[in-house]
């Protein structure tokens, strides 16, 4: 038997969903059908959120590329694509060179050496 608070972190479930099951339990209304409805609600809501934030800065590094194209028509000495240092790529094989775009795809898990 596990508590509450170790309950939430080992399956990264809300306390309130806990509480809810708790007193549904108590109420003799809690069947494993509702329990797993109510974590997949649950997991549905995170993963709209988590895509709603993805599309938000998708947008905004398109912004800031377009900007950088924008400002610099060709390639000069400074210009990351000629320099020899490693670069990050995410799984669609396209250099990423912007610092914020790197930790952007570092977080999400999207890039590779």
């Amino acid at each position: 038997m596990i508590g509450r608070r170790d309950a939430q972190r080992k399956y990264a479930i809300s306390a309130n969903l806990i509480q809810l099951w708790l007193t549904q339990f108590d109420r003799g209304e809690l069947t494993n059908e509702e329990a797993e409805a109510s974590v997949i609600a649950e997991y549905e809501t995170k993963i709209a959120a988590l895509e709603r934030k993805v599309g938000q800065l998708t947008m905004e590094l398109d912004l800031v590329k377009k900007k950088r194209h924008a400002r610099r028509p060709g390639p000069t000495a400074g210009d990351p694509s000629s320099s020899p240092a490693p670069r990050l790529l995410n799984q669609t094989g396209v250099q990423c060179h912007e610092p914020a775009a790197q930790h952007l795809l570092l977080s999400l898990g999207i890039v590779g050496d």
